[in-house]
């Protein structure tokens, strides 16, 4: 994949996830996300069973805090490569979870994701409000050049949030 491409508006979309259809490859995305389960001594069938627990775990928490969210698939050239999951209210934007599949990763897709968010809470007087893992350094330095900023920690997370600078 050449990571000099220029992404455009149409080229990703965002669409709804449906279930129980796409839930295969959401099993499969999570374990990307996961290196703490993938460098475990384990077995690889054992990683994989491990992963799907905190993959139900993470699920059933999401769909019981973010009742009211949206759980969208991200398209890229037509090939289902990622997800990005939101719930809105008066005040803010929360981002539940962004991810994306490992070859498509610094190619600024995300960049792109997240600066149309960004635009949706600038034109509705919103924050944007996410955390992001204290060990995802690559997740870390591309907040940082969106201009988030950390609000608080947990001890496995960074909080952070975008907002207009009026």
């Amino acid at each position: 994949m050449d990571k000099a491409i220029q992404i455009t508006s149409d080229q990703i979309i965002l669409r709804p996830v449906v279930l129980p259809e796409e839930e295969e490859f959401l099993i499969k995305l999570y374990y990307t996300t996961r290196d703490d389960i993938q460098m475990a001594s384990m077995d690889e069938e054992q990683k994989k069973m491990l992963s799907l627990m905190q993959y139900l775990a993470q699920k059933q928490h999401y769909e019981s805090k973010f009742q009211n969210s949206s759980h969208d698939l991200i398209i890229f050239d037509g090939k289902t490569i990622g997800r990005f999951w939101t719930a809105r209210n008066e005040s803010e934007i929360v981002g539940v979870d962004l991810a994306i599949m490992p070859e498509y990763r610094n190619l600024k897709i995300g960049t792109f994701i997240m600066q149309n968010v960004f635009a949706e809470a600038a034109q509705t007087n919103r924050v944007f409000n996410f955390h992001v893992l204290k060990t995802n350094v690559k997740a870390l330095r591309l907040y940082e050049r969106l201009n988030c900023k950390f609000t608080g920690e947990t001890s496995t997370h960074f909080k952070m949030q975008w907002k207009e600078v009026r």
